[in-house]
């Protein structure tokens, strides 16, 4: 995961649970997202950290063609997770 905290580690679970029931979840953002990734910023503890995740279908996943974070355009504390995707 981006960051070894306690609910990454929650997430990680929940997903490898779901795909033992043949859920097939992905943590998008896990694998399409640099690791130097932040959803997080914090300008008064002058810190980032992962708090939002992009979690999708096997299937959803592989229509992802594109997935970025917006540093630039951002709300308060949450850059803003784009993505673009194509439909067979």
């Amino acid at each position: 995961m981006k960051n070894d905290s306690l609910f990454a580690e929650h997430l990680q679970n929940f997903l490898n649970d779901r795909n033992e029931e043949q859920n097939n979840l992905i943590l998008s953002s896990h694998i399409r997202l640099p690791s130097n990734s932040f959803t997080f910023c914090s300008p008064s503890w002058n810190s980032t950290s992962w708090l939002d995740h992009c979690i999708s279908s096997q299937a959803f996943d592989q229509s992802i063609t594109q997935l970025y974070k917006d540093y630039e355009l951002s709300d308060q504390d949450h850059p803003y997770l784009h993505f673009q995707g194509h439909t067979s």
